[in-house]
């Protein structure tokens, strides 16, 4: 019985698909299966989070496409389990529908970006997108994108103890309705460190322990330039 009481209730804790596994040989597998059993659960209100994707050491191409739904992935630290062509979000309200503890958590690993291409206009970002919810970058390393390492003109990142560099473009650029909450960050080798436009929101942008270092052009910069 004091066992009991001291273990919380198992049933509203997350569990875990592993990939790459008999079931989820890849990530677009394990995504597909947390997306549909968010859709079937949310408008019911059930209240058990959706399970989190672990990916195995090595390397795997996203081919997801646009991230759409809350998700959890977690790798087995940088530069051991490497997501390649970057991260896609596109999440709004109507995937909660008031159910706030639904996350975006990105955990230990490295991203890039890096596709071959004769179109010097094209570029390919690390993690992008014009998400209203909160991405969770903890211990990851953005690296090696053709584009910006975070891009977004109404993205929300939350980011600690994490790299971004070797990128081709600035390390990060948000404009318009972005939030940027950055502790413990390191970014270097990139054309820029951090680029912040015409920002459209009251919240703020808050920067601790950052260090920008080794860029070609310059390590802060804040505009005021109209996006649209």
């Amino acid at each position: 019985k004091r066992f009991n009481e001291l273990i919380p209730n198992c049933k509203y804790n997350s569990k875990y698909i592993k990939v790459p596994s008999q079931k989820y040989k890849n990530l677009k597998d394990a995504f597909n299966y947390v997306k549909d059993l968010l859709y079937y659960n949310i408008p019911r209100r059930n209240l058990i989070n959706p399970p989190e994707i672990w990916l195995d050491e090595g390397h795997y191409g996203n081919l997801i496409g646009k991230i759409s739904c809350p998700i959890v992935i977690r790798g087995m630290g940088i530069n051991r389990t490497i997501i390649t062509r970057g991260l896609h979000f596109h999440i709004c309200d109507d995937w909660y529908k008031g159910i706030n503890y639904l996350k975006v958590i990105i955990d230990n690993l490295s991203i890039n970006h890096t596709i071959n291409s004769i179109n010097p206009n094209l570029w390919f970002h690390g993690i992008f997108g014009d998400s209203d919810k909160f991405i969770n970058i903890l211990s990851c390393k953005i690296e090696k994108c053709n584009g910006i390492g975070i891009y977004g003109h109404k993205i929300c990142v939350n980011i600690k103890n994490s790299i971004i560099c070797d990128n081709n473009q600035a390390g990060i650029h948000m404009w318009d309705k972005s939030i940027l909450l950055a502790d413990d960050l390191e970014i270097f080798n990139c054309s820029s460190g951090i680029t912040i436009g015409n920002l459209r929101t009251k919240k703020n942008i808050i920067l601790n322990d950052i260090k920008i270092h080794h860029n070609d052009k310059y390590g802060l910069s804040v505009g005021g330039w109209d996006p649209l």
